[in-house]
């Protein structure tokens, strides 16, 4: 092997380092906001990590790296979904019996967290998409392939079910 072999993939492995570790937490927020289980989210970001090593000296515009390596990972998270897809619904009964059983001992994290769940998949994601990484409006759309308006309308609907709900969980709580 030449030296500018080794310098190569040391140019590459640099590059996979510093990408990773700048949007690990931009990638574990969309992951956990498609996935339930940890183990899946862990293996979601694993493989969108491996995607980019693989693929890191054949990505042109170095400038979309974030909307690429969040492209692979929701399709990394689909794949998982769909193989987990019944494990995930009892999992999510599982949550819902645990909650109802709950009702006097809630904290608003877990409240908050059950009504985010109860969102569509897609809301989920647009939402993380949205909050969790900054993306615009303009950039989610691009990618999931949905139209920018459709996109601004979900969040808005999503933001007024949270609302509507957190609304009428004070008032159970509350006694009004």
């Amino acid at each position: 092997m030449s030296n500018h072999d080794k310098e190569s993939i040391n140019d590459q492995i640099e590059f996979f380092t510093q990408i990773y570790d700048k949007y690990i937490p931009d990638l574990y927020r969309i992951a956990k906001s498609r996935l339930l289980i940890e183990d899946d989210i862990y293996d979601a970001i694993q493989e969108t990590g491996y995607k980019l090593y693989i693929n890191a000296n054949k990505i042109k515009d170095k400038n979309k790296i974030k909307i690429w390596l969040i492209k692979v990972l929701i399709n990394e998270c689909n794949k998982i979904y769909k193989n987990k897809k019944k494990e995930q619904k009892l999992q999510e009964k599982i949550i819902v019996n645990q909650n109802k059983e709950m009702k006097l001992d809630r904290d608003d994290n877990l409240d908050f967290e059950i009504l985010i769940n109860k969102l569509k998949l897609e809301d989920r994601t647009i939402l993380a998409l949205y909050y969790a990484s900054n993306l615009t409006t303009k950039e989610i759309a691009k990618i999931l392939k949905k139209n920018e308006n459709t996109i601004r309308s979900k969040i808005k609907r999503a933001k007024d079910f949270i609302r509507a709900n957190l609304k009428e969980s004070e008032v159970k709580v509350n006694g009004k």
